[in-house]
Formats: structure tokens, C-alpha cells, sequence
């Protein structure tokens, strides 16, 4: 028993070592990205900004780094590579290239987006978010040392997401991701203002990053439900995967109400828009009227526009675990019904 438990002990604490080591080659791969981003998309960047965001990109790999040395320093890498990551790609937005000098507008971004002119992003969201992934693996696995009553092997099974940090990230690399090809493919049919709506306000662009976090989770819990089914599967692995599915399968279902409500919000927004304009449509001034009944039905269509997208990704979501669930259950109403014939 002890020398099992010896033999053990070393080959997790390689394992440690090896994920501290791949979270430091991740965020440095974000920290290139970030670079390229800030060059390619923001080529006028300088000011004070720029020293923040440096110090950021420096600062992240090299927490990441000294893992192996200083685990305290694990909360703030991860802090680091998320806040830094975070605030390139608010900069990168905030710089896209468009003659309106009063900012940023839906149809600058999305002939930003037409150009999949964010690769570097994405890039730096997916490489930032496994960085995260890893990191949260490895304090797994240094917990599991510290507590002998937990199994080294439940941390060590594949995962998509592992924290909070990693899914948000892969979540703005999927939404950045699905706009560049929706925009795309309306730029070759000459229709892109037909999907302008969608990135019209910040509760459609919410609202499709909750949904795209929810797709995220949805191909977890059908990961897990497949390894926890496997028949090569070890016991230990699939009640690790069976436990932490329905963990995500709480958060799940958490989010998935969260969309009609960030719709119904888009719909109260879009209404108090609505109302603040009528009273510049009533008045005697023929352009001011054509402004504020133009300003009026813009609110209406955001407060429907919201309401929808909330509605249809939550019927969609809702649809999906299900089938997850329904599938679960099949696989244990076999699973019982097979155990009796195992006897003599």
C-alpha cells in the first residue's frame, strides 16, 4: 500500500510539473498573439495604454513560469492571463479601422469582421484559455497530493473547460469566430447589412457570447457522457467525468435561463429607447421627426431583435440537453437491465 502510494506521488507530481510547464508555453503563445493583434489591427497604438498592456503581456508568461517555483503565484497568472487578454481585445476593437470619428459602428465592424481581420484574437483567447485550463489542472492535481483522501486520477482525465476564466475566453474566440464566417459569407452573397443586427448593441453581442459558452458546455457534457459510456473506460474515470457532468449540467441549465433574461433586458432597453425618442418625433420640425421616429423604431426593433435571439438560443440549448440527458438515461436503463445477465 505504501509503495503504491510512493509510486504514485511522483508520477502526479511530473504530471504537475509538465501542466505547469505547458500553461507557461500557452500563455506565451497568447502573449505573441497579443502582439500580432495589437500590430495588424491597432497599428496607431501608443500613449500610456501601451505600457499597461506590455507589462500585462510580460507578466502573464512569465507568472505562468514560475509555477514550478512559486505556486502562489498561481492566482495571479491566471489573473494575468485573462485580464490581459481581456484588455487586448477591448483595444483591438476599440482601434478597428472606419471614417466615423465618433467611434466604432456596426457597419465598420462587420466589415471588420467580413475581412477576418481577429484571427490574432481568437488565437489569443483559445491559446489564453488553455493556459487557464492547465493551470486549474495542475491545481487539481497538486490537491490531490495534498489531500490523499482524493483520487490522483479524477483530475487527470480530458476536459474542454476547467474554469470560469478558459470559458469566457473560448467563448469571445467562438462569438469573434462565428461573426467572422456569418459576415463573410454575407459579404460574398452582397447582404451584409441583412446581419448587421447582430452586433447592433451589447446585448446582442452578450447575448451571442452566453450562447456560445452554452454550445461550449454542451460539447463537455456530450464528452463526458460518451467516457463515461466507454467500455474501455476505467471505473475511476467515468465517475469522474459522470461527477463533474453533473456539476456543468447545474451551470448549464443556470445559463440557458440567463438568455431569455439578457433578452427580455435588450427588451426593456430597447423600449426605454423607443420611449426617449417620441417626444423628438412629435415635434413640429419635419427633420426632427424623421430623426426621432427613425431613433423610435430602432428601439422597437432592439427590444424584438433581443427577445428573440434570447428565446430561440434557449429553446435551442434547452433541445440539446435534453437529447444529452435522454441519452444519459438510455445508457443506464441498459447498463441495469444488462447487470442480472452478468451472473452465473
Amino acid at each position: 500500500m505504501t509503495s503504491a502510494g510512493a509510486t504514485t506521488e511522483p508520477t502526479t507530481r511530473e504530471a504537475a510539473r509538465l501542466l505547469g510547464f505547458r500553461a507557461a508555453l500557452f500563455a506565451l503563445i497568447a502573449a505573441i498573439a497579443q502582439v500580432l493583434a495589437l500590430l495588424l489591427v491597432a497599428p496607431d497604438f501608443a500613449g500610456t495604454p501601451r505600457l499597461a498592456i506590455g507589462v500585462l503581456i510580460a507578466a502573464a508568461p512569465l507568472l505562468a513560469a514560475c509555477l514550478s517555483f512559486a505556486p502562489v503565484l498561481r492566482p495571479l497568472a491566471s489573473a494575468g492571463i485573462f485580464f490581459s487578454s481581456v484588455a487586448t481585445a477591448a483595444v483591438v476593437l476599440s482601434f478597428v479601422p472606419g471614417d466615423d470619428p465618433g467611434g466604432m459602428t456596426p457597419q465598420i465592424l462587420s466589415a471588420s469582421l467580413a475581412g477576418l481581420a481577429f484571427w490574432p484574437v481568437i488565437a489569443l483567447c483559445l491559446s489564453a484559455g488553455r493556459a487557464l485550463d492547465d493551470l486549474a489542472l495542475r491545481s487539481a492535481v497538486m490537491a490531490s497530493l495534498r489531500r490523499p483522501a482524493r483520487t490522483a486520477a479524477a483530475p487527470l482525465d480530458g476536459s474542454l473547460v476547467r474554469s470560469a476564466g478558459a470559458l469566457a475566453l473560448y467563448a469571445l474566440a467562438a462569438t469573434i469566430a462565428l461573426l467572422s464566417l456569418l459576415f463573410f459569407a454575407a459579404t460574398i452573397l452582397r447582404r451584409p447589412a441583412s446581419l448587421e443586427w447582430l452586433i447592433s448593441t451589447p446585448v446582442h453581442v452578450a447575448i451571442l457570447m452566453l450562447f456560445c459558452a452554452i454550445c461550449i458546455l454542451l460539447a463537455q457534457s456530450w464528452l463526458d457522457h460518451l467516457r463515461s459510456g466507454s467500455p474501455g473506460a476505467g471505473d475511476a474515470t467515468g465517475d469522474a467525468a459522470a461527477l463533474r457532468a453533473a456539476a456543468q449540467r447545474r451551470l448549464l441549465r443556470t445559463l440557458i435561463g440567463l438568455l431569455p433574461v439578457l433578452g427580455f433586458l435588450g427588451t426593456v432597453l430597447g423600449i426605454m429607447q423607443a420611449l426617449a425618442s417620441l417626444p423628438v418625433a412629435l415635434t413640429d420640425q419635419p427633420a426632427a421627426q424623421d430623426a426621432g421616429l427613425a431613433e423610435s423604431l430602432r428601439g422597437i426593433a432592439t427590444a424584438f431583435e433581443t427577445t428573440l435571439l434570447g428565446l430561440v438560443g434557449s429553446v435551442a440549448a434547452t433541445l440539446v440537453l435534453a437529447s444529452i440527458e435522454r441519452a444519459e438515461d438510455m445508457l443506464q436503463a441498459d447498463a441495469s437491465s444488462s447487470a442480472p445477465e452478468a451472473g452465473p
